[in-house]
């Protein structure tokens, strides 16, 4: 027989191992690793396949949460388009700008080319203002029309209406005057659905 300890073969009259001391019927706690009888390497398979397994558990585990390999790039899956930000971790819900542009990702983290959020609140801002100014000026016309004094030229309504169309066409002008020299696509395109509602409103006074 041999020792279940070192490898080193036993006769079967003695009582202990000649190499290791190890006593015939004693438990021999065993590793993944042993030397055996020639001084080579004797591998526990089933402890060796069980690590192996293990480890690959982990890697698909932290491969399928984006914990793995992928900071600051995009990765494309089944089609789409994901990013994942400088901590490992897929963008999702929040709108981020990637390599010069700027993507809104949803709550699957699809991605979608947006407007800079700086351009799109500045922008919002004076299309915001011109709309309640446009609504004042078509209320207040449509007052006039209902009372017969659309044509009183001289009166105080009169005065009133050029006085909101005055303030109309100023703040129309700022908004043409915004600096659209660093404008993406996607900036210039959001501008001009704009400025095509402003233009037609001032048609429609």
């Amino acid at each position: 027989m041999f020792c279940p300890n070192c490898g080193k073969e036993v006769k079967d009259d003695d009582l202990f191992c000649a190499e290791c001391g190890w006593k015939k019927g004693t438990k021999v706690e065993t590793d993944s690793i042993k030397p055996n009888k020639s001084g080579g390497i004797k591998l526990n398979i089933p402890a060796m396949l069980s690590l192996v397994f293990i480890i690959a558990v982990v890697f698909l585990v932290v491969s399928k949460t984006g914990l793995v390999g992928h900071k600051n790039e995009w990765v494309e899956k089944n089609g789409y388009k994901y990013y994942y930000d400088e901590s490992g971790k897929k963008v999702t819900n929040r709108t981020i700008e990637v390599d010069g542009k700027y993507y809104y990702f949803n709550s699957a983290g699809y991605a979608e080319e947006t407007v800079n959020p700086s351009v799109k609140s500045q922008i919002d801002s004076l299309y915001s203002s011109l709309k309640k100014k446009h609504e004042e000026i078509m209320d207040f016309g449509h007052q006039l029309e209902s009372t017969g004094r659309m044509f009183d030229i001289a009166g105080p309504a009169a005065y009133k209406l050029a006085s909101l169309l005055q303030e109309y066409n100023n703040k129309s002008s700022e908004f043409s005057k915004i600096d659209k020299s660093n404008f993406s696509s996607r900036d210039l395109e959001y501008y001009n659905s704009k400025k095509a509602d402003i233009d037609r409103w001032r048609k429609e006074h």
